[in-house]
Formats: structure tokens, sequence, C-alpha cells
């Protein structure tokens, strides 16, 4: 190989690693900006349970350096590959404002397999005839967790008190999510949790359970929860119960102590 040849081989070689480290430095863990607004919002990245995917989140928190108790609000999905990845990041104005006024830092993370995020889908409920439902919310509940867990480390959040917020299948992330032995966890509410409803977003095709029920499954992890010694409050509210005053009281009493262990079951929603 001629001069002039290594030369430029070499040059490629520094700008392969200039432009790796620049993605790197692009797609590095923690705030990705600065503040904003009065509640403070901040994007950042969280890894995801699988410690690859980055989880595009929207950080918001009261004036002050804490510690405060930690909020993390669970979207919805669905099963359409397409419409996941045009999923854009959530937003839940009205709630996010009311937590940040009662002193919570509050996390809305896009799950993995979700827009910008992207990255593996865990949340999959498989085909009709052999959905697995109990298996879909723990993938979303192992999303919830990471983003507790990484959250719970940082200086401005106190190391007990979480509480989880979902709806839709995001809320039957957060009911899976009260099984989980997670030691800042102290709480969860799930707006009309559930999953099947839909099939590709077609309304009334839904599908079947085989087998063990999700409930059943989730109830003997309910067991196992309590052998653990864990104590942390669930509320389940209905979609015919979602006005804002019983929401606005069900995420006080979910952060309330002394608990209950694990879910207390109500109506199970279906979206």
């Amino acid at each position: 190989m001629t001069r002039k040849g290594l030369n430029l081989l070499l040059s490629f070689a520094v700008l392969l690693l200039f432009g790796v480290e620049s993605a790197r430095a692009q797609l590095s863990i923690g705030p990705q900006g600065p503040e904003d607004g009065v509640i403070r919002r901040q994007s950042w990245l969280i890894p995801a349970q699988d410690r690859i995917t980055l989880m595009r989140t929207s950080v918001f928190r009261p004036q002050g350096a804490g510690p405060f108790p930690l909020a993390v609000i669970a979207h919805g999905s669905t099963q359409n590959e397409i419409r996941r990845a045009g999923f854009r990041q959530p937003q839940y104005t009205a709630l996010t404002e009311w937590l940040v006024a009662r002193g919570y830092a509050v996390a809305v993370p896009l799950r993995p397999g979700h827009g910008e995020t992207g990255g593996p889908y865990y949340e999959a409920q498989g085909g009709c005839a052999n959905a697995d439902f109990a298996k879909a919310g723990q993938g979303a509940a192992s999303g919830i967790e990471a983003a507790i867990d990484f959250l719970a480390r940082q200086a401005f959040v106190r190391k007990t008190g979480a509480v989880a917020l979902g709806h839709s299948a995001g809320g039957w992330g957060a009911l899976a999510l009260s099984t989980h032995a997670l030691r800042p966890l102290a709480g969860v509410v799930a707006f009309a949790p559930g999953l099947g409803g839909r099939i590709d977003d077609a309304a009334g095709k839904t599908a079947r359970r085989t087998g063990s029920s999700p409930r059943q499954k989730l109830m003997a992890r309910r067991r196992a929860c309590r052998r653990s010694g864990s104590r942390r409050r669930t509320t389940v509210i209905s979609r015919r119960h979602c006005r804002s005053g019983w929401s606005m009281h069900s995420a006080r009493a979910a952060a309330a102590s002394p608990m209950s262990c694990c879910p207390q079951w109500d109506r199970m929603g279906t979206n």
C-alpha cells in the first residue's frame, strides 16, 4: 500500500471513530438538555430492562433540590407495529402538573418498541388463539421498573415512596409491577387497565384467553409478593370511574400509608 493510500485509510479510521464517539455522546444516559418551564420539564434517556435500549423520557419536578417522591406514568400501547413506530412522546399535562404541585418528581418514559425509543417490543400478547396477557403485562412492568430503578438513584429523587400510574396497557403493566419486589415502589394506580380489547386496532376484534387467565397468573405472583414481605397499595379505576375527582383522589390514596400488600383487584378494563 502506498503512503497516500495509508494516509487515506488512517483518515477514514479517525473519522469513523469520531463519528462513533459523537453518536455515543448524543445517546449518553441521563439528562439531554436544560430544564424548561415552571415544572422543569427535561428530556432524559433512561436504560430499559435490556440495559441497551434507551427510553426517551420526560422528567418534571418541583422547585428546589429535593429529594422528591417519584411518580412514573405508563402510557398505553398497540399490537400494530406501524402504529407503535409512530408513537409520540406521551403527554399527561393535567396529571403531571397535579403531581408536581403536590411535591412529586414525575417521569413519563416511552417504553421499548414505541416511537423514538425503538428497540424490541416486550409487550406482545401473541395471536388470538394463544394470547398471553400476563406475559405482556410483565413486559410493560419491566420497562416501568427500569425507569423507577434508574431514577431512584438520582440525587433529586427519594429512595422510597414511588408511585406507578398507568392506563390501558400501561395500567395493566402497573398492576403486574405491583407483584415485583421493587423496594422504592409504594403504590400503583391503574386507570382502565387491560389488553386484548382490540386486535391490530380493529374495534370489536378481541383476543380469546386460553389456559390460566391473566388474573390467575398475576394473583399467583401476588401471593409470592406477600410471602416476600412486600407491602404496597394498588388502586384500580374502571373506565366508568375515570373522572377527575376519582383520579385525583385515587392518586393521593395510592401514595398514602399504611398500605395493603400487592394488588387490590377491582373491575378490569379491556383496552
